[in-house]
C-alpha cells in the first residue's frame, strides 16, 4: 500500500510537472521599402522567351539538367524580385532569367506580361511557349 501511495505521488509529480520554455520574439516587422520614381532608373521593355516540353506530365530536359531544379526554378540564378504577378510555370521563368542574365545591372523586375501558347494532349504531351515582356529597374 505504501509503495503504491509513493508511485501515485510520482506519477502525480511527474504529471504536473513540466519543462520550462522561454520563446523570445518580435513584433512583426514591416517588409516594405516605399520607392519613388526618381529613386529608380528604369529601362526600355525587354522581352525574352521560353519552352517547355512535358512527356507525361514531367519536363524530361529540365529533370536531369545541371543547375536547376526539378520544378523550373534556376538554382544559380539568384532570386531576383518581381513586382508584379510572377508566373508559375518553367517557360515563363526561363524567359524571365534570359532578360535578368542579359541585363545583370538591373535589380528587379516590374510588371511583367506574358504570352502563352500551349499545344499537345494533355498529360501525355504538351508544349508551352511563353514570351514575357517587361521593364527591369535598378535603385539610383
Amino acid at each position: 500500500m505504501k509503495r503504491l501511495l509513493l508511485v501515485a505521488i510520482a506519477a502525480f509529480g511527474m504529471s504536473v510537472s513540466s519543462c520550462t520554455m522561454m520563446n523570445y520574439g518580435m513584433k512583426r516587422q514591416e517588409n516594405y521599402v516605399h520607392f519613388d520614381r526618381t529613386d529608380l532608373d528604369l529601362s526600355a521593355q525587354f522581352s525574352a522567351e521560353g519552352k517547355s516540353v512535358k512527356i507525361l506530365m514531367i519536363d524530361w530536359s529540365r529533370l536531369f539538367a545541371p543547375g536547376h531544379h526539378p520544378d523550373g526554378y534556376f538554382t544559380k540564378s539568384g532570386g531576383v524580385p518581381i513586382i508584379g504577378s510572377p508566373s508559375a510555370d518553367c517557360a515563363s521563368r526561363e524567359a524571365l532569367h534570359k532578360i535578368i542574365k542579359d541585363h545583370p545591372d538591373y535589380d528587379f523586375i516590374i510588371y511583367p506580361r506574358y504570352e502563352e501558347k500551349i499545344s499537345g494532349l494533355w498529360p501525355f504531351y504538351s508544349k508551352r511557349t511563353a514570351k514575357v515582356t517587361t521593364r527591369l529597374a535598378k535603385i539610383k
